[in-house]
């Protein structure tokens, strides 16, 4: 029915709905999310129908209808439709929606089923560490030079196909894999793999991930053989790699998805459906039974074997034994192979034989050192996280994932089952002592992610000793800077619960060194000093953060030390160490908390719906929003806007507030400023948003020395789409992407330079309180460089006309301040409003300060929506 309503977009067509009743018009579009068609009736109107209550749909023919168009007829284009003299048969109508639903999500799913190759996380191979030590030397120089030569290629740009730095990496990763004691290592192959396919050298590559696969039979291997394969269009090839995948991981697994989707399409192409008889033979899960039944049904429908489709779609209405009914289905479709397919079988049989190693380093040691992987211990691990996360049985959890555990011998596997072991008995079961016994009990050596977990279950515990401790332990190998934040104020949070406040102190000022405009962590140097009984020196500190920003918990805290304040002082004690951050205001905190991560796979969510994944999950999710929202750019900004939002809630929810999670948050804002232009929101909405996005992007850390700043084009998006927001909401230019690309120093020279009206101190301000390391400094530098400019934006503030750019800079900045200031003392007022929301900015309002407030309002549609409030 799918492919019948597709053939007939934007002709005229006479639907019969399964009750019986007609219509007639032309079908104008598919909505494939809500399973819809729009049909344009003959007065012109516009109707939705779902495609579940079509029974027949026939072409319009321009002949006398009442002569011509005859009556339904018991069977329509293959679909039983059944009625009783109370009304349509339910169960046919189950069936038939059940069946449209099938081959609308299949169809589609097919058509964007794009593989995609793998990036390696270039990891140290683990057989190099594991070889003797009369080589380990040269092989970690070897594998050491490939690294370096790789980094700077690609900081340089120069990781070009073809180029001399990517054919010298690959030489050298030839000769690494050549040497007799690395002749089986999966991990170079893949590494070369991967070489091979940015060189444009497909036949090399789908060689070197053949091997890899073969060596180690991991999931992520036949992908990338699949990818490449499909790529270069050996779609036999293609097919044969995710049936070797689907061996070995489950189809239901969301990051195989696309996988998944485009293994059916093979495997109906070449009729290889003993493939999928083979993954049915290895023992599942009954979801993953299900899913193949939907796809043999599809495959049945491809075959024009709807009838039986629809025998078996009534028989999953009243049976759910998937298994048997998939078993039926596969006895119903063709079991003659495609020559192709015969042929490609038998080179990839011959092309993967694996080598006769020329030489054996340990004569003791088994030949194959990569353990098997082993699908029933996965299955185990598999009902441990389904029984916790569905049942939320967390005891028979326990059960499993410790017989999992003990069972499994691939180190990956084992590592994430035991960090999602020790999560449940900390944070569900409340158990973090337990949890501790299960990391070093299973844990051979301890990983970044083991000793954050420790840390945290320690810090649980009281235990901050040893949570100081482990905390040293990663910071010997932490070099980022936003990281190296994060973990000076967990130690100084550590040392507060020690009451040993002058190793806080120092470990305050550490972080400080780095992001020294974090005033939150500045209150808590004061905190420190109250505590010692420096009372001036705290007096201080807090005056300083609340001239410079108005901060109410700085004032709490003075108020506090003065006696104004009777509250605990640990009520006052604002913990930065990861979970509180000062650009995490209570407008994205909003989003944040309001976002239902639609996008993600459910099973990854606890029961209050936050993040739990692995840090595997994360990454592939990660990189699967992504790659979705890099295909939408602002074409879609709404739906970029939520993608990047999801994963922004991945990162909050694993308590990484890190440069990733600021970048996504800015995204996520800069689209939604996109999308309200779109939909011709207020222009007071609009500037909220982009400059929402501005705020976020200013938390960015530097890195390596390196500003992160400027990189990401929709803060310079967001920057320059402010600005035009001052020429009207028609005026903000909204395309983007090449030369299309904005830029901060054109928009900044067009608004100002080329219109009298615009004045920069209705403009410049806002925009430099919310960003003032980004869009302030980028501002200020096209300003001062174009002295026209810069003596327009001098008269405009009325400053005095003989001034140097640092003063002029200064008082640009005092002017940013004054608005924080300002908005900071609105907060305080407004926080004792309940129940009114202001546009669409953070504000809460209520009657009772109306009077007061008013006035200070920034945007006027929020001076209005008070006003109309007092009115009302």
């Amino acid at each position: 029915m799918f492919e019948q309503v597709i053939s007939c977009i934007n002709k005229k067509v006479v639907i019969t709905l399964i009750n019986g009743k007609e219509k007639t018009g032309v079908i104008t579009a598919i909505d494939t999310e809500s399973l819809s068609i729009k049909l344009k009736d003959e007065s012109g109107n516009q109707i939705s129908l779902l495609i579940s209550m079509i029974g027949m749909l026939e072409s319009f023919v321009p002949l006398n209808r009442a002569e011509n168009i005859e009556a339904p007829s018991d069977q329509r284009h293959g679909n039983e439709v059944s009625k009783s003299s109370n009304g349509p048969d339910i169960k046919n109508q189950d069936m038939v929606q059940k069946i449209t639903k099938l081959e609308i999500l299949y169809e589609t799913e097919i058509r964007n089923a794009i593989l995609t190759v793998s990036k390696p996380n270039f990891e140290t191979p683990k057989e190099i560490i594991k070889i003797t030590h009369s080589v380990i030397s040269e092989a970690n120089r070897q594998w050491s030079n490939i690294k370096n030569k790789y980094d700077s290629a690609v900081k340089l740009g120069k990781l070009l196909p073809n180029s001399d730095n990517l054919q010298a990496i690959i030489n050298l990763t030839l000769a690494l894999s050549e040497k007799p004691e690395l002749s089986d290592s999966a991990t170079i192959q893949s590494y070369l793999g991967y070489f091979y396919y940015l060189n444009k050298s497909k036949v090399e590559a789908i060689k070197a991930y053949q091997k890899a696969a073969k060596l180690s039979n991991k999931p992520d291997e036949w992908l990338n053989l699949a990818a490449v394969a499909i790529e270069n269009g050996s779609y036999e090839l293609g097919c044969i790699a995710l049936g070797k995948l689907f061996l070995v991981a489950s189809c239901t697994e969301q990051r195989y998805e696309k996988a998944w989707y485009k293994f059916i399409e093979l495997v109906i192409t070449f009729s290889v459906y003993s493939s999928i008889k083979s993954i049915i033979e290895k023992g599942l899960l009954k979801s993953e039974y299900e899913k193949i039944f939907e796809a043999l049904c599809f495959c049945l429908l491809k075959n024009d074997k709807r009838n039986t489709v629809e025998a078996q779609i009534k028989s999953s209405l009243t049976s759910e034994d998937f298994k048997a009914l998939a078993l039926d289905g596969l006895i119903a479709l063709p079991n003659q192979l495609a020559p192709s397919y015969l042929k490609s079988m038998s080179d990839f049989s011959k092309a993967v034989e694996k080598p006769i190693l020329p030489k054996v380093i340990n004569p003791q040691a088994p030949k194959n050192q990569t353990p098997t992987y082993k699908p029933k211990y996965v299955d185990i691990l598999r009902e441990a996280r389904t029984t916790r996360d569905i049942s939320k049985d967390y005891e028979k959890a326990e059960k499993l994932f410790i017989e999992g555990i003990e069972k499994e011998n691939t180190p990956a596997i084992k590592q994430g089952a035991i960090r999602d072991l020790a999560s449940m008995l900390s944070q569900q079961m409340g158990q973090p002592q337990k949890a501790i016994d299960i990391i070093e009990k299973y844990q051979n050596t301890h990983t970044d992610s083991d000793l954050n977990l420790l840390y945290t279950f320690n810090f649980q515990l009281g235990k901050y000793e040893e949570a100081i401790r482990i905390q040293k332990e990663l910071l010997k190998n932490t070099y980022k800077k936003d990281q190296r934040v994060s973990r000076y104020t967990l130690l100084a949070s550590c040392y507060f619960k020690l009451e040993k406040y002058e190793y806080a102190i120092d470990n305050y000022n550490n972080a400080l060194k780095i992001n020294p405009t974090s005033y939150s962590i500045k209150r808590n140097v004061a905190l420190c000093y109250f505590q010692q009984g420096n009372i001036e020196k705290a007096r201080k500190i807090l005056n300083e953060i609340i001239e410079e920003f108005g901060d109410t918990n700085a004032q709490k805290l003075l108020d506090k030390i003065e006696g104004r304040d009777t509250n605990s002082i640990e009520d006052l004690f604002i913990d930065v160490g990861g979970l509180i951050f000062e650009n995490i205001d209570s407008f994205t905190n909003y989003f944040l908390l309001s976002c239902d991560l639609k996008y993600v796979d459910k099973n990854r969510l606890s029961e209050d719906g936050k993040y739990i994944g692995n840090e595997e999950s994360k990454k592939f999710d990660i990189r699967k929003l992504e790659d979705t929202a890099s295909t939408l750019r602002s074409r879609i900004a709404e739906e970029r806007s939520n993608i990047y939002l999801n994963a922004s809630k991945i990162l909050f929810d694993l308590g990484e507030q890190e440069n990733d999670f600021y970048k996504y948050m800015c995204k996520s804002f800069a689209s939604k400023g996109d999308n309200a232009v779109q939909v011709n929101n207020s222009i007071d909405t609009v500037k909220t948003y982009y400059l929402a996005a501005l705020k976020i992007y200013d938390a960015l850390y530097l890195d390596g020395g390196q500003s992160q700043k400027g990189k990401e084009q929709d803060a310079t998006n967001a920057v320059c789409r402010y600005l035009y927001s001052f020429l009207g909401r028609d005026r903000i230019p909204l395309s983007a992407g090449g030369v299309n690309n904005l830029v901060i120093k054109d928009s900044v020279e067009n608004i100002f330079g080329n219109n009298e009206n615009i004045k920069a101190i209705n403009v410049l301000p806002l925009i430099f309180a919310r960003s003032p390391q980004f869009a302030m400094s980028k501002i200020l530098q096209v300003i001062t460089s174009n002295n026209d400019l810069r003596n327009k934006i001098i008269k405009d503030f009325d400053f005095k006309e003989k001034i140097d750019n640092t003063e002029f800079a200064e008082k640009c900045k005092s002017e940013a301040k004054k608005i924080i200031k300002t908005e900071n003392e609105l907060s305080v007022q407004l926080s004792f409003c309940k129940n009114f929301q202001v546009s669409e900015i953070w504000l809460l309002a209520g009657i009772e300060k109306i009077k007061d407030i008013t006035s200070k309002v920034l945007f006027d549609s929020d001076r209005d929506y008070l006003q109309e409030l007092q009115i009302y």
